[in-house]
C-alpha cells in the first residue's frame, strides 16, 4: 500500500498495527482501521458493504479494481 504523503510503500499487514509506518500516522487512521478491520473475514480479506449487502473482499484485489467494490470514501492509497 502506498503512503499518501511520501513516496513509500508498506506491506498490508502494517496497516492498523499501532505502529506509524508511514511516518505521518496515515496507516493508523481511525476510519481506515475501522474499514479494514473485521473478525468475519479470512486473513487478507476485509468486510465490504455495497448496496446494502456485506461481503468479504480480498485486500490485495481491492487495490486493482477500477470501480472499488466497497461503498465509502476509502482510498486504496493511504
Amino acid at each position: 500500500i502506498a503512503c499518501m504523503n511520501q513516496d513509500k510503500c508498506i506491506p498490508l499487514r502494517y496497516i492498523c498495527d499501532e505502529d506509524d509506518d508511514c511516518n505521518d500516522d496515515n496507516d493508523e487512521d481511525d476510519e481506515l482501521c475501522q474499514a479494514w478491520s473485521n473478525d468475519d473475514c479470512e486473513r487478507g480479506s476485509a468486510m465490504c458493504q455495497r448496496l446494502g449487502n456485506s461481503f468479504c473482499t480480498s485486500i490485495v484485489s481491492y487495490c486493482d479494481y477500477q470501480d472499488p467494490p466497497c461503498e465509502g470514501n476509502l482510498d486504496p492509497r493511504i
